[in-house]
């Protein structure tokens, strides 16, 4: 299943679709579907993604893998400070958007 296929997936089983989710997000949807369906997810769709749907395994999206998984947070997450989880977040987009451009 190429990325694609799978965000169309995602969207479907969460009620939404492309169009919705461009919308939703603020981003031009021709331009949103052409990097899609060219297997590209920029920083706009990721950050959508994550703002729309934080339950969603990003990992998933770039993985050869079918099964979809959602997010399983350990519990001392929840009592980090919001700048710590902003730090680490910061950090994991940054390693896909390096993946996204190799």
């Amino acid at each position: 299943m190429d990325i694609k296929q799978k965000v169309n997936m995602f969207l479907k089983q969460n009620g939404s679709s492309q169009p919705d989710f461009a919308e939703r997000i603020g981003v031009n949807y021709v331009a949103m579907n052409r990097n899609i369906n060219a297997g590209k997810l920029t920083t706009e769709i990721v950050y959508g993604l994550l703002k729309e749907f934080p339950h969603v395994d990003l990992n998933w999206l770039f993985k050869d893998e079918n099964q979809l998984l959602l997010v399983k947070e350990e519990e001392e997450e929840y009592g980090a400070t919001p700048q710590a989880l902003l730090n680490k977040l910061r950090k994991t987009l940054d390693e896909l958007e390096n993946k996204i451009s190799e």
